[in-house]
């Protein structure tokens, strides 16, 4: 049986890690609209699926031709 909060929310430090980018950056792709899907909590607090993190830099990878 599936846990019921299987899917963990990071903070913006932790999703900036994963990431490997600054918290500034995540703070400027979400005043833009772009980035991974995150959830703000009573127009407050901002949380990042991990799942969603994950597809999201599994989304940037660049193929390079052979």
């Amino acid at each position: 049986m599936k846990h019921v909060f299987a899917n963990k929310h990071v903070n913006e430090h932790e999703a900036a890690e994963f990431l490997g980018v600054n918290v500034t950056t995540l703070r400027d792709w979400r005043f833009r609209r772009v980035g991974p899907v995150y959830v703000k909590y009573l127009n407050k607090a901002v949380r990042y699926p991990s799942d969603e993190l994950t597809k999201f830099a599994e989304g940037s990878k660049v193929k390079i031709a052979a």
